[in-house]
């Protein structure tokens, strides 16, 4: 199990190195610059006013020597700075990265403890009323789009039960009640899609596990049924399970921009959106790296994960 951990991480490592160099050029790649966007109210700027800008704000400088001096600071702990304000980015990102985090972990919460049980429910009652339930949430939830339910969802709270989440986010260490209240509704929203995901892939699986000869063996030699489809059929079922939440655990994190939006949470999201408008390639650096180091790390996690659930996946990463 070691052994297969540290393969994975050694692995990881170069991948971060590699994606550090693209998420660099990409940035810079964009069309226009950030003296064109603090200028853009101006009929025309002076060429030589946009190169003392432009040596003021380090872009003037080769793009290797940006990117070395970039990483440098990455690297000694150093977010750097704004290029629209002279604030430093970490009070900003680290001010919105509670917000999106406990976003993203409720959703997938919600996903998960909703979905799983639906979607073995449906598969063990085939046809049933659950089943139906099961196959309904999956349609629907991959349908229709995250910003339209949310917004459906704010006017009924609003117009039926006259009431919305507070405009100002509250930390659940200060305030956890307030907290509740303002996360539920947005969490459960965004939470949605994943758990059309989920009840749909869990039914497939266990519906093609509760099939193989094993499980008619338990059945055969007397076991209950709650034990053979917690102990064999489902943890067998899990393996793509695992994989779907811990791919989409990225994108809720990562892409809950609208969201945040439309109930106001102040999360990287809005902060991402901010800096990608304003052409403020420190923030937008910054954002770029945290996604792709989050999907390496929950990767990595699923790997673990995975070789927990079946060991015979550990077993084969050792050879």
């Amino acid at each position: 199990m070691r052994t297969y951990i540290l393969r994975r991480v050694a692995l990881a490592i170069p991948t971060i190195f590699a994606l550090t160099i693209i998420v660099f050029l990409m940035v810079r790649l964009l069309p226009g610059d950030v003296v064109d966007a603090m200028s853009a109210g101006e009929v025309a700027i002076d060429p030589a006013r946009k190169e003392a800008m432009l040596k003021r704000l380090g872009l003037a400088e080769p793009l290797h020597i940006q990117y070395i001096n970039w990483l440098g600071e990455i690297a000694s702990g150093d977010l750097g700075y704004s290029l629209r304000s002279p604030l430093p980015l970490r009070k900003d990102f680290l001010s919105a990265l509670p917000i999106t985090f406990e976003l993203g972990l409720m959703a997938a919460f919600f996903a998960c403890i909703i979905g799983i049980p639906l979607g073995v429910l449906a598969a063990v009652k085939r046809n049933s009323p659950v089943d139906n339930l099961a196959r309904l949430i999956g349609t629907v939830g991959l349908a229709v789009p995250s910003f339209y339910l949310a917004t459906l969802v704010l006017l009924f709270t609003s117009t039926i039960l006259h009431w919305v989440p507070g405009l100002f986010w509250k930390s659940p260490l200060e305030d956890p009640i307030g907290n509740l209240q303002q996360m539920f509704l947005p969490s459960l929203v965004l939470s949605f899609g994943l758990m059309a995901i989920t009840v749909r892939m869990t039914r497939a699986t266990m519906q093609e596990v509760l099939t193989q000869d094993y499980v008619r063996t338990a059945h055969a030699k007397g076991l209950k049924t709650n034990p053979i489809l917690v102990r064999h059929a489902l943890r067998n079922a899990l393996i793509p399970v695992i994989t779907i939440i811990g791919v989409q655990l990225g994108y809720l994190l990562s892409g809950s921009v609208i969201i945040e939006q439309i109930f106001g949470l102040p999360g990287i999201g809005w902060f991402f959106l901010q800096g990608l408008l304003q052409r403020d390639y420190p923030a937008v650096q910054l954002m770029a790296l945290f996604m792709v180091v989050l999907f390496i790390i929950l990767n990595l996690v699923t790997d673990i994960i995975y070789a927990y659930v079946d060991p015979r996946i550990r077993f084969h990463g050792a050879d």
